[in-house]
């Protein structure tokens, strides 16, 4: 066997070992990011707590350890802790930049946060319109017309939003991310639709938490 060969197979070995050990490596970068700042990665639901903290050094943070399940975190930079990027941390390198704006933000590298950032990049607009016409229902000088008005552009972007979710958890009913999303938006779904997801969805899938 030529020895090219024989190198391409030890690392494609050594590739697969660290897949199936669940080991990750957290790579990140921000736009406001500077040497000496503390970036926590916590878990999504854990207000805040940290799971684990990394200090910027040339502009970057790392993480490393195993995962034993996915799981849903974010991070953010002690400095401004309202600036959190959500990202899922399982087996592999993960790669995030953090930004002020969604629309900005990136996250991928493994198969859990492609799907995220895919996610992400067609619905973080519509959550930004939503929050610029709600601001405007409190206007002391809008009448009722008007808010009703500002009632029904939001009422149609929540129907974009839940199409696009619901086309995403079809796709994605035979895999963790389908899970993912039907429980972690399960309010944004008609009922009886997320119902007939939830049938569709592989048994151990329906109980998975994030």
């Amino acid at each position: 066997m030529r020895k090219d060969t024989i190198t391409v197979l030890t690392a494609a070995s050594m590739m697969l070992a660290a897949c199936q050990s669940g080991s990750f490596k957290i790579s990140g970068s921000g736009e406001k990011l500077v040497d000496g700042d503390t970036v926590i990665m916590a878990r999504a639901n854990s207000e805040g707590q940290p799971v684990d903290t990394a200090v910027v050094k040339d502009g970057k943070f790392e993480f490393e350890g195993k995962a034993d399940s996915t799981r849903f975190c974010i991070v953010f930079s002690t400095k401004d802790r309202e600036a959190q990027l959500p990202f899922f941390v399982e087996g592999g390198n993960i790669r995030l930049y953090m930004a002020d704006s969604p629309l900005t933000m990136e996250v991928g590298g493994t198969t859990m946060n492609n799907k995220w950032q895919d996610f992400v990049d067609e619905t973080a607009g519509i959550g930004l319109d939503i929050n610029r016409l709600a601001s405007r229902l409190y206007d002391t000088k809008a009448d009722h017309q008007a808010r009703q008005e500002i009632m029904d552009s939001i009422t149609e972007l929540n129907k974009m939003f839940e199409e696009i979710l619901i086309s995403k958890a079809t796709k994605n009913i035979d895999n963790e991310f389908g899970a993912f999303l039907l429980t972690y938006y399960n309010r944004f779904i008609n009922r009886d639709k997320r119902h007939e997801l939830e049938q569709k969805m592989p048994g151990e899938l329906r109980k998975k938490t994030f």
